[in-house]
């Protein structure tokens, strides 16, 4: 390992892409409350939540 760059670990990509789609879900139940349509917004915000989670992880460890 070197002194620049972080580790790279099985734990720290399923940290990340778990905590991605729980702040997916956050943000989609914070504006369906606000809207009022709380399902369609929490669905939708883990979507993306995945969906974003999937595109850091890969970012992160594409030169494994």
């Amino acid at each position: 390992m070197t002194a620049g760059k972080p580790p790279k670990s099985g734990s720290i990509a399923g940290m990340l892409l778990i905590s991605a789609v729980l702040l997916g879900l956050a943000v989609g139940f914070a504006v369906g409350s606000i809207v009022g349509s709380m399902a369609i917004f929490v669905t939708v915000g883990g979507f993306i939540g995945l969906i974003v989670g999937f595109w850091v992880v890969y970012s992160r460890f594409k030169d494994i």
